[in-house]
């Protein structure tokens, strides 16, 4: 005597097949709606980035760019005036610090040159700008 026949086994796995089926269906319906949301948030955010508007920014100095990087906690290796702008080279910026100097960086100068570079691995950069 079998414990079960060929048609309950047939109508159980079935069963099990369109359940399994109905929960993939479900998930890629949730997937597909956050991807569309994360689509619209970044096409919204690159309209806000085409459509701003700067004010005019002021001639930098070396005493405005040195009081901001103090601001920043920021220890200063050199700052010069140069043709191209000042000229600041810092050691050991912390990466955390970085995104907030760029920013009030862009809202009071125009940023020439900027590179960030992190030989040792721990987040802690070094760090040269040219401001104008």
């Amino acid at each position: 005597m079998r414990l079960l026949s060929t048609k309950i086994i047939y109508l159980l796995s079935a069963f099990i097949s369109i359940l399994f089926a109905g929960i993939l269906i479900h998930e890629g319906v949730k997937t597909r709606e956050k991807l569309t949301d994360e689509y619209f948030k970044h096409k919204k955010f690159m309209f806000q980035i085409k459509n701003i508007t700067h004010g005019p920014k002021k001639h930098a100095t070396e005493k405005e760019v040195r009081s901001l990087l103090e601001r920043h906690k920021i220890n200063i290796g050199s700052i010069y005036s140069g043709e191209t702008g000042i000229e600041v080279k810092a050691e050991n910026v912390y990466w955390g610090i970085i995104p907030y100097l760029v920013r009030d960086l862009e809202r009071n100068y125009t940023i020439v040159q900027f590179s960030a570079v992190d030989n040792t691995g721990k987040g802690m950069f070094d760090v040269r700008i040219v401001v104008r």
